[in-house]
């Protein structure tokens, strides 16, 4: 499967797009990185990178200007080329199956931003696994935060919304598990619109029970800032015991 391709890494000490330095090689600073939905054409790889999305009528606008077309798989969208998510209906995956099969012969380059999307993309049977080469996608918050002394224990977990889709990806039912089942922890719920300038100095541990994770931005964060985590990682299987186990001795090490 896997082992069969050599997965190439794209890098580069320079934003792509404006030309100034990028921090951990990223090929777009934070002022300039793409946004699921957006088509960005860049010059120095004569091609349309399509993030996400890939409206059929953009990529034959490009393919008329002689551009490459590179489609960035962001993880929804490389989930639903074989598998039905809750929340998403079977005309909906249907759909997004026969577009990304006819602009497959188009698509000279696949970007990925995890290992974790190949068996999503090799699960379609018609994307082609040899165009791949992964981009990792900047971080919103690069910085290194100073830690403040605060009581108890403060357990981060991220949720975007209540969405059907949603609550199945960040395992929302097993926030609440744990929830129940652990006393004396303060949690932090944030959704993605709050200054983690300011959470992440009081923050013991980030809770990400996830079924379904490309790279994640925040992990990344948490690993600059020294904050100890649980992440469900490349195989989406979420271990209850282990995460209480995990809470309970950092809590211990905290309070002690």
């Amino acid at each position: 499967m896997i082992d069969k391709y050599e997965l190439k890494e794209l890098r580069s000490e320079l934003c792509y797009l404006c030309g100034q330095k990028t921090n951990y090689g990223y090929i777009f600073c934070e002022h300039c990185k793409p946004k699921f939905g957006d088509s960005v054409y860049l010059s120095e790889l004569n091609g349309t990178v399509f993030v996400g999305s890939i409206p059929i009528v953009k990529v034959l606008t490009s393919l008329i200007r002689r551009r490459k077309v590179i489609k960035w798989w962001m993880g929804t969208d490389a989930l639903t080329l074989h598998r039905k998510p809750p929340g998403f209906s079977w005309l909906k995956i249907h759909l997004h199956q026969i577009k990304m099969r006819l602009l497959e012969p188009a698509i000279s380059h696949h970007w990925i931003v995890s290992e974790v999307l190949i068996k999503d993309l090799e699960g379609s049977g018609f994307v082609r696994l040899n165009k791949l080469t992964k981009v990792v996608k900047p971080a919103k918050f690069q910085k290194v935060v100073t830690k403040v002394d605060h009581p108890g224990f403060n357990v981060l977990y991220y949720h975007p919304s209540n969405s059907q889709f949603k609550r199945w990806v960040y395992g929302a039912d097993t926030f609440e598990q744990i929830r129940n089942r652990i006393q004396g922890v303060n949690y932090i719920i944030v959704d993605g619109s709050q200054d983690m300038g300011e959470i992440y100095p009081i923050v013991d541990f980030y809770l990400r029970p996830s079924r379904h994770d490309g790279n994640p931005e925040m992990i990344r964060e948490c690993q600059r800032n020294n904050i100890p985590y649980y992440w469900s990682g490349d195989t989406g299987e979420i271990e209850i015991e282990k995460i209480i186990q995990l809470i309970e001795k950092c809590k211990q090490e905290k309070l002690k």
